[in-house]
């Protein structure tokens, strides 16, 4: 789970990986998400408080919306397949139940794929525009 050395964790790394490319291109802001799409970041809350930071972070690494639902899926899945490691990233695991955790994340995962199918303009409109 954890990596011994106190270096950082492939999850990690991978985000890392993530953010250094996405900060080469356009940033979008959580503020440009449509209603149904900003929904999932309130949506992480329910299921982790470091899971709503890292999502509202994480869409600044792309520049559509899409991409970042898109992406949001690739990072859920990630998650899924080792639930334990995720939390143990955030000292968590010890004070979590895994089942219950594992089952938000898919509840939250569902809610994307929602978001994805429905159309653009069928999402509700942006806070700030």
């Amino acid at each position: 789970m954890r990596c011994s050395g106190g270096g950082p964790s492939r999850l990690q790394s991978e985000r890392l990986v993530a953010a250094v490319a996405g900060s080469l291109k356009h940033h979008m802001d959580t503020d440009e998400l449509t209603a149904m799409a900003y929904l999932t970041i309130t949506l992480a809350f329910d299921v982790s408080e470091n899971l709503r930071a890292e999502l509202g972070a994480y869409a600044s690494g792309f520049s559509t919306e899409d991409d970042f639902l898109r992406g949001a899926v690739g990072f859920l899945d990630e998650i899924l397949r080792d639930p334990g490691e995720y939390l143990d990233t955030w000292n968590a695991l010890d004070q979590t139940h895994v089942p219950r955790f594992s089952d938000g994340v898919r509840h939250l995962r569902d809610h994307v794929i929602r978001t994805l199918s429905t159309p653009h303009a069928e999402r509700g409109g942006t806070e700030f525009a």
